[in-house]
């Protein structure tokens, strides 16, 4: 029997990469996905149906489907919509958002970015910062509104009972740091796994796994490097904190504790 794990994929390579292991579990399983493993897939592109194509950036893009397997709903976990609103919000008064204000340059992008960009059903457009604010729109919508947030504490509640101190869950992230959409997410959403799961008390560990440029081209651009680097630089931040080293909490939604990670 599989180790207990809660694998989460970030965008389109996290979403190929969880077709690929839902297809190894199943062929391993006896068709059956095991009951120790969750696989869960946030992406702010919406989910297509099987065998459909769509056009992005002038070429053709097909449904991650290995084998006549794909992710099914309860995995799969969107988090796009128009996020105009909240930036044109940010601008006109210092009160609102202040959460988001703090990190997101709404003026820059309200600037430089079409209206239709910030709708991020196509992606974050190879924008950090608007792969992120997918994860900020999403959990103003509360503990009852936030996709991400019900999705991750119903995954850890399925497989906690498999789990003990010898037994740890296993949480993988899987993504990529080449475009906008896993290299703005995965910080946010691996810390709120591992609060949600502190907060259950579940012995777990957190790893992930991240694709760079090469992956995908010999000869990555300017821009992919430049997201690769700062992805990485953030990951090795957030992973040195102490007494001398130490980081403001990260509030999701102001003034709310049940939403503030430390």
């Amino acid at each position: 029997m599989p180790r207990p794990g809660l694998v989460i994929g970030l965008g389109g390579t996290g979403q190929w990469v969880l077709t690929w292991l839902k297809r190894d579990l199943l062929l391993s399983n006896n068709g059956k996905m095991p009951e120790t493993v969750r696989l869960l897939e946030i992406d702010t592109q919406t989910r297509l149906e099987a065998g459909a194509t769509r056009i992005v950036n002038g070429r053709e893009e097909k449904l991650a489907e290995v084998g006549g397997v794909s992710l099914d709903k309860s995995e799969f976990v969107y988090v796009g919509g128009n996020s105009l609103p909240i930036a044109e919000a940010i601008r006109s008064s210092e009160k609102e958002y202040r959460q988001i204000r703090q990190w997101y340059h709404y003026d820059k992008w309200l600037t430089t970015q079409a209206p239709a960009n910030f709708i991020l059903d196509d992606g974050a457009g190879r924008l950090r910062q608007f792969g992120r604010m997918a994860v900020f729109k999403d959990i103003l919508g509360g503990a009852a509104g936030s996709q991400i947030w019900r999705a991750l504490r119903t995954a850890l509640n399925t497989v906690r009972n498999s789990t003990n101190e010898q037994r740890r869950l296993e949480i993988i992230l899987v993504g990529s740091f080449a475009g906008g959409t896993g290299s703005g997410l995965f910080i946010d959403v691996a810390l709120i796994a591992r609060f949600l799961a502190q907060k259950f008390n579940i012995h777990h560990v957190l790893r992930g796994f991240f694709a760079l440029p090469s992956v995908f081209t010999n000869s990555p651009d300017t821009e992919m490097k430049a997201r690769s680097l700062t992805a990485w630089r953030e990951l090795n931040r957030f992973m040195v904190v102490d007494t001398d080293f130490s980081m403001p909490a990260i509030e999701y939604i102001e003034n709310d504790p049940e939403f503030r990670i430390h």
